[in-house]
């Protein structure tokens, strides 16, 4: 009996682990929370549009400046800076109602 005990246990944390998904008795509940915002983050962002997107990905991931930015793109920092506003107002009203 402890010897398919053990089996069991091998195969469903093999499998957790191949998918990263299911139970990790190794991870804390604060592990779990923040890879959970981070979907909903990443989900958020797909939902954007793509102006929105890219300069909030060339901002905060890629630490351009604005500035930089509307180089990147060809359009000036005020349009730049405004696509980043806009895209931060939507990701956080769309965050606001998943949450809610």
């Amino acid at each position: 009996m402890t010897q398919t005990k053990s089996a069991a246990t091998h195969r469903t944390t093999s499998r957790s682990a191949s998918t990263g998904v299911g139970y990790h008795p190794d991870r804390s509940s604060v592990e779990l929370q923040r890879e959970h915002e981070v979907a909903l983050v990443r989900s958020g962002l797909l939902s954007l549009g793509e102006s929105e997107r890219i300069v909030l990905s060339l901002y905060y991931a890629e630490d351009l400046t604005i500035a930089d930015i509307a180089l990147v793109l060809n359009i000036t920092p005020a349009h730049a800076s405004q696509l980043r506003t806009d895209g931060l107002a939507s990701l956080e009203a769309l965050l606001a109602q998943r949450a809610a």
